[in-house]
């Protein structure tokens, strides 16, 4: 454990300004992370450091929760520094649970990279149930302060993320977006022609789809209109400042933030096993899951291209995620690492 967590601090105050202990927390924790597969801290404390007692071990990981906290800039130009220097496809999102009787809302902006988002920016909502268009405008703003626009090739949300001034945000930016709609909002083509959007596609069988030959006003603003009609008989509708042409097959890299939100939790890091209840700490667990998550992913991607493919299941699709893989690789390594040594050095090198 010391070598690899002296290897990996040494990476990261290459990048991250922080004090030599603060850094040798980091590394220690994010080895530990990956080795239990899990946040709760009681279990990170039995493999953060094996030459001191897990309670001191414990304690540690407290005191650090309660006193750091991170430049999230600083992480997010980070991780664009680790994609390919072409436009970004942008997924947003939000996940909750509850924990006791706090309220753990995470919106969420992250990346679609080879199957799972890797998450860029996030706020912790002091609150339960949907974001608010001033809480997601605020949330660009501050990416906006140093990704230029032009890094932005589109937006994908959900059909919670809809609104005139969110609209008007992207709009004015000139960000093109690919965004669900609800099957009964009302789309206006004059002021006394409106009808609810399912109308436009009743005829539409499974599988079919059909974009609006005209551009019909939603949330105050002319925009083009596709439907699709889903295997299970839903319409899948999406609304769009760019050309429809593109719409459904943007959207349909949307899930890759679900995909995120899965790593975090089920498939990853059992986030919501976390007992930490204030939001600033969890900022913070968050950040270290994410140097996780993206270190993981690089290294399944690369085994995937170089080493073992990944085998695809019968519809085509990967067996498993990048991430996944290369976790499960990692986490091999660290449980035994005097063994493997060198490869962990190959790991960190990616």
């Amino acid at each position: 454990m010391e070598k690899s967590s002296t290897k990996l601090r040494t990476y990261l105050a290459q990048h991250i300004a922080a004090s030599e202990h603060r850094l040798d927390f980091m590394a220690r924790f994010i080895l530990a992370l990956i080795q239990v597969k899990t946040v709760n801290l009681t279990q990170i404390a039995l493999a953060f450091n094996g030459q001191v007692k897990s309670e001191s071990n414990y304690r540690r990981i407290q005191r650090f929760f309660e006193q750091f906290s991170f430049d999230k800039q600083v992480i997010s130009q980070w991780l664009i520094a680790q994609l390919p220097q072409e436009a970004l496809v942008l997924c947003l999102d939000r996940t909750n649970w509850k924990f006791g009787k706090v309220d753990i809302n995470i919106l969420a902006l992250g990346v679609a990279y080879k199957g799972t988002a890797l998450g860029l920016l996030w706020v912790l909502l002091p609150k339960f149930g949907n974001s608010n268009q001033s809480e997601r405008i605020e949330l660009f703003e501050r990416l906006l302060t140093w990704l230029p626009v032009k890094r932005i090739k589109v937006v994908l949300a959900d059909r919670e993320f809809i609104g005139k001034d969110w609209f008007n945000f992207l709009n004015a930016q000139k960000i093109k977006f690919h965004i669900r709609l609800r099957e009964n909002m009302l789309a206006e083509l004059q002021t006394d022609d409106t009808q609810h959007l399912r109308l436009f596609f009743t005829d539409l069988k499974t599988g079919q789809c059909l974009t609006l030959h005209q551009r019909y006003r939603i949330c105050g603003h002319n925009l083009a209109i596709t439907g699709l009609r889903l295997e299970d008989g839903e319409l899948l509708i999406i609304v769009t400042n760019g050309n429809p042409k593109h719409s459904l097959a943007y959207y349909a890299q949307r899930w890759q933030i679900e995909m995120l939100f899965a790593a975090l939790k089920t498939t990853g890091f059992d986030l919501e096993a976390t007992h930490l209840n204030q939001l600033r700490r969890i900022d913070t667990l968050l950040v270290l899951l994410m140097l996780a998550l993206v270190w993981s992913h690089r290294i399944g991607e690369k085994l995937h291209d170089s080493i073992k493919p990944i085998k695809r299941k019968k519809h085509g699709h990967l067996a498993q995620s990048f991430f996944r893989y290369g976790l499960d690789y990692l986490r091999s390594i660290l449980l035994h690492l005097d063994l493997k040594f060198s490869r962990f050095c190959w790991t960190l090198s990616l």
